[in-house]
């Protein structure tokens, strides 16, 4: 993963998205704060730990559990779920965290 820098996307329902800039200029998006899925097309996988996974893609409250996907061969896979962002003592972003989707895997016994 770490040889397709900005090749994935992840999808989902942060709390962020839409904002009110956003419904101005999109009025026909009425489902609310929330409600309306996102897609960070273009984000990394940074480095791999023990079935975690390091990513650069837009998080924020609301996105765990959001799906970061890849295209291969033309179908979509779910390669891992976002579950954390890590900050600093200030406040700044460290990193984004993701669990593989093989790891839940083989914690559930599927193969």
């Amino acid at each position: 993963m770490l040889k397709y820098p900005k090749k994935f996307r992840m999808i989902g329902y942060s709390k962020d998205f839409p904002t009110p800039e956003t419904l101005k200029a999109f009025p026909y998006l009425k489902a609310g704060e929330g409600l309306t899925a996102g897609v960070h097309d273009g984000c990394s996988i940074l480095k791999e730990e023990a079935g975690s996974l390091s990513h650069d893609c837009d998080t924020t409250g609301g996105s765990s559990g959001g799906p970061i996907v890849a295209q291969i061969k033309g179908k979509y896979y779910i390669i891992a779920l976002n579950n954390a962002e890590r900050f600093d003592m200030y406040g700044g972003a460290i990193d984004n965290r993701a669990v593989k989707v093989s790891f839940l895997n083989r914690l559930f016994g599927r193969r």
